[in-house]
């Protein structure tokens, strides 16, 4: 999968600062296709840095649009 481009939609940062909610539009080509996908992300401030919880990210509860 080749992302071609993103825009962050929507950011909601936790009162805590160290959780973050994120709305992402995606536009991405897979094998000569091109989809355009929204995703809602959970980021984590850890150790000075943002990263991305893979496990609210990949979980199927989590609402995503096609």
């Amino acid at each position: 999968v080749q992302i071609e481009k993103y825009t962050i939609k929507e950011v909601k940062i936790s009162e805590s600062g160290n959780e973050a909610l994120v709305l992402i539009d995606y536009t991405m080509n897979q094998m000569g296709f091109q989809f355009n996908t929204t995703a809602r992300e959970k980021w984590i401030w850890e150790n000075g840095d943002w990263r991305l919880n893979l496990a609210f990210s990949l979980s199927p509860f989590v609402i995503k649009k096609n």
